[in-house]
């Protein structure tokens, strides 16, 4: 049964991812490029422009939010996300808006808990930036840390990114095989 819920997570995952780039796209404004009226300038610079400043203003949003995590800064942190989030752990929890999310938080959070964030792919479009990547969580500092895979679309509300969706999928834990059994040749 693992195996069906890892292909069902990892098929939700593709899903996701593509619906939120075909959005993106959609938003863009290469999209706007061949309808009358619209902008024949050089997109290719201006894109480049675009992409640079969205990254930036995205690697600050998640490291405030990385640091507001570690704090357990319910304030800050909760004002990352937009008001009716949905954010996906696992196969095992589904938590939809604020109230949720914030009661969440309140039970599961730990004190002094870290997440780092690496970005593998990145697209923004206007008002909509969706990126994945690798995150590594210490629970604690005697704890093991924990990596994976995350999504995450956010948009832009009142001139601020916020989090609309949020999915963190950890990595299966592979223990060693056994050792093979000693044959005894008769």
């Amino acid at each position: 049964m693992p195996t069906v819920q890892t292909i069902r997570a990892a098929t939700l995952r593709r899903v996701l991812a593509a619906a939120a780039m075909l959005a993106c796209i959609a938003a863009s404004p290469a999209a706007a490029q061949d309808i009358p009226g619209g902008n024949r300038e050089d997109f290719g610079r201006g894109r480049l422009d675009f992409n640079a400043d969205a990254l930036r203003d995205f690697n600050k949003f998640t490291a405030e939010w990385a640091e507001a995590w570690k704090r357990r800064d319910l304030r800050s942190l909760m004002a990352k996300y937009s008001g009716n989030p949905t954010v996906i752990l696992g196969d095992s929890a589904l938590v939809r808006g604020q109230i949720e999310l914030r009661r969440f938080f309140e039970r599961e959070l730990p004190a002094g808990s870290e997440i780092r964030l690496s970005v593998g792919d990145f697209a923004a479009g206007e008002g909509l930036t969706y990126a994945s990547g690798a995150f590594v969580y210490q629970g604690s500092p005697e704890a093991d840390p924990a990596s994976g895979t995350y999504v995450l679309v956010l948009s832009q509300e009142g001139g601020r990114l916020k989090i609309r969706m949020q999915m963190l999928t950890p990595a299966p834990v592979l223990k060693p095989a056994p050792p093979a059994a000693a044959r005894s040749d008769p």
